[in-house]
């Protein structure tokens, strides 16, 4: 059985969206110090954690459809 979460029709959303806007660049802009209002890396913190929260609520529904 392939991977739900990692695979498939949630990768599209996983990879670009979770990885890069949610975690990734909300980390860059921090260490780097760059003086941005703080709603900015809090919005793309909050993206992340909806998409994730789509993502594994889809899975979940696919998984129960399989066994």
């Amino acid at each position: 059985m392939e991977n739900i979460i990692t695979s498939g029709k949630n990768n599209p959303m996983l990879d670009p969206i979770l990885s890069i806007g949610g975690l990734e660049i909300p980390v860059y802009l921090f260490l780097e110090g760059f003086h941005f209002p703080i709603f900015i890396p809090a919005m793309l913190v909050l993206i992340g954690g909806i998409v994730l929260r789509f993502i594994f609520v889809q899975a979940g529904q696919i998984s129960h459809y399989i066994f």
